[in-house]
């Protein structure tokens, strides 16, 4: 048992920040999955500042190492490119500032976590259809407001943690 706890110490945090990208090819992204990988190693990918992601990019990030892919200035994502990146094993950060059942429906793929880093309002149908999430963790961070049936919807979510925005008192949803 001795020499067990010997390597614990040797985990580390690598960070991958891509973040003066707006845009990103497939050879830049074959570039930063070439780079070899450390083993006991915590990766996380940040793309902040990104506009676009195009699906072929997106396909390369499946089967990718990332424990975290923070993606907080993709305001808007095609139902392609969300399906690729929600097949990976990784916790997403999504910057995106609307959510349609459909994308609801593609982000189940995920068991990681997902945060929604930008997302104010969610509809009833898209927080019904996140309630069965699988992953560990929702995060609704800038949530400004919800229907009642939505906040119902969402505190269906059975794993660890849910958190959802700053809502006061006077968060009023209106029709």
């Amino acid at each position: 048992m001795k020499g067990y706890y010997k390597n614990l110490h040797a985990n580390k945090i690598q960070e991958i920040n891509m973040s003066l990208y707006e845009t990103i090819s497939k050879n830049e992204m074959q570039a930063v999955l070439s780079v070899k990988k450390m083993k006991r190693c915590y990766y996380i990918l940040k793309m902040n500042k990104l506009k676009i992601l195009k699906p072929e990019v997106a396909k390369m990030l499946i089967n990718s190492s990332f424990k975290e892919i923070e993606l907080n200035g993709l305001k808007n994502i095609d139902d392609k490119s969300l399906n690729f990146l929600s097949q990976t094993q990784a916790a997403l950060d999504l910057g995106i500032t609307s959510l349609k059942v459909e994308q609801a429906k593609i982000l189940l793929q995920n068991k990681a976590a997902l945060n929604f880093s930008n997302l104010k309002n969610i509809t009833v149908a898209a927080s019904k259809v996140l309630s069965s999430y699988q992953g560990n963790i929702l995060d609704f961070p800038a949530l400004k407001s919800i229907h009642p049936k939505a906040f119902s919807y969402l505190t269906e979510f059975k794993n660890d943690f849910l958190t959802i925005g700053n809502l006061t008192q006077k968060a009023i949803y209106k029709n």
